[in-house]
């Protein structure tokens, strides 16, 4: 069998206030680029060939091509090399964090390389250089052996996961149920390097047009819940309000009250500093008895609040909770959509490169982070 191990060591530059989302090291981010290049074949390389800069040419590889999260190492060659895109639809890959993930009946979620090479009786890496990124040093300015020896120990302890992998796999009947998702992370890695068109221009224009129809839906829920049921400084964004507006309940709460001379029986104040004549307040615990508008008739959670979700109290055809769930609508569609999509697209491509992720859940699907698409209805 012909495989080829590849890891990649890049540069960490996409932090601070222009970052785009939280991966430091995000292929997408205009100024990373591949430090160093580890690479090894079954057996015309004994040994691991380390190069500066770029990865191998994509079409110089001997058949399966292999690495731990191998989507990132790709990710890097697809945005350096066009023969990269091109192979991704012919080629072979095997990724160990993914097969690792199915050997384990989905039990070991996202399982890392050392704990892949500890199983399997590689050597565990210095934790020096891990350490250095986690203080904010940049892999270009790790010293060169370093990050070499690092590299090294990587892509040896890929090869020797791999293999013993392929031998479980093969002993287990499990070979072509783990090729089958290797071609399923085949097309996702495809799908995650075209990305998501994503107009910042149109997401504002549709924010400035509905903002004063959020400001005036909270207006008049925040009025409804202090003129209506008398709730204390009302929240129209707190869940346990939003249950006592409706269902009732006892409020507990934290309000300033003046503070006595005991021997004058007057209110005391300031008489030296920036405050001077002010009356001195302290917050004391209150409590008052709120009468819902649909008193006792809601559904609690196991924490003892009451359910105040959308599915929740949806049936409830009331002009208050109407106004409720449209407040939450267009609340949604503002930090969600307009705002929180639009800080996760790249520079001027317009793109946004979301994660489908496959190793995260207990059940094998598919889930997706930033943002979340499959959360995303055609309406939205």
């Amino acid at each position: 069998m012909k495989y080829t191990v590849i890891d990649l060591e890049t540069s960490i530059k996409n932090r601070g206030e222009e970052a785009v989302g939280s991966m430091k090291a995000a292929p997408w981010y205009k100024d990373n680029k591949i430090v160093l290049t580890g690479w090894k074949d079954q057996s015309c390389r004994p040994d691991v060939v380390l190069t500066n800069g770029g990865p191998i040419a994509i079409n110089a590889t001997r058949g399966m091509l292999i690495g731990h999260n191998i989507k990132f190492d790709l990710h890097y060659m697809m945005v350096n090399h066009e023969s990269a895109r091109t192979w991704l639809h012919d080629g072979e890959i095997w990724d160990t964090q993914l097969a690792e993930y199915l050997l384990s009946g989905q039990t070991k979620t996202y399982p890392s390389l050392d704990y892949c090479s500890e199983k399997y009786g590689g050597s565990l890496k210095d934790d020096q250089i891990k350490a250095m990124w986690d203080a904010g040093v940049d892999t270009e300015d790790i010293p060169v052996e370093m990050l070499k020896e690092y590299l090294h120990n990587d892509v040896n302890n890929t090869e020797l996961v791999f293999l013993c992998q392929y031998d479980q796999a093969r002993t287990l009947g499990m070979l072509p149920l783990i090729k089958s998702q290797m071609k399923g992370l085949k097309a996702t890695i495809e799908m995650e390097f075209n990305g998501m068109y994503f107009s910042k221009f149109i997401a504002s224009k549709l924010r400035i047009e509905i903002q004063p129809k959020l400001y005036r839906v909270i207006s008049d829920v925040t009025k409804y819940m202090a003129h209506e049921c008398g709730i204390y400084d009302p929240n129209p964004h707190s869940t346990l309000q939003i249950g006592l507006m409706l269902f009732g309940g006892i409020q507990k709460y934290l309000a300033p009250v003046a503070q006595l001379d005991p021997k004058t029986g007057m209110p005391k104040v300031y008489k030296s500093g920036p405050r001077t004549g002010q009356v001195v307040l302290k917050n004391e615990s209150h409590e008052r008895v709120i009468i819902g508008t649909y008193e006792g008739m809601g559904t609690k959670t196991p924490s003892g609040q009451w359910a105040v979700s959308n599915d929740a109290i949806s049936h409830l055809k009331d002009p208050i909770v109407e106004a409720l769930l449209e407040m939450r609508t267009l609340s949604k569609d503002i930090s969600t959509y307009y705002v929180g999509y639009g800080a996760l697209v790249w520079g001027t491509s317009g793109l946004i490169h979301h994660s489908l992720n496959h190793c995260s859940t207990g059940t094998g699907r598919l889930s997706c982070t930033s943002p979340n698409l499959q959360n995303t209805t055609t309406e939205d």
